[in-house]
């Protein structure tokens, strides 16, 4: 599984493909941020890893969905559905 680790200089948020947050690290500064401050900068930290795992999987499906092995297997199974 590819991991989206956008960072700023005070927070890294590691999250999935599928969205999910599987890590949040705070440097010293950020432990000291006042708590509105600190859940801004980790939102903005997810909604950045978020656009970061969404373009991955995207590039991933173009990929596959080029691969000439794959296209032919499509166009395969597509002509034997079709038969019946």
């Amino acid at each position: 599984m590819e991991w989206s680790r956008p960072r700023n200089e005070n927070v890294t948020v590691e999250s999935g493909a599928d969205g999910r947050i599987h890590a949040i690290r705070l440097n010293d500064r950020a432990r000291r941020a006042n708590p509105d401050e600190l859940a801004a900068t980790i939102a903005q930290a997810h909604n950045a890893a978020l656009d970061q795992a969404r373009t991955a999987v995207t590039d991933a499906i173009a990929r596959l969905e080029s691969d000439p092995h794959i296209q032919a297997a499509r166009r395969t199974i597509t002509a034997a559905l079709n038969e019946t």
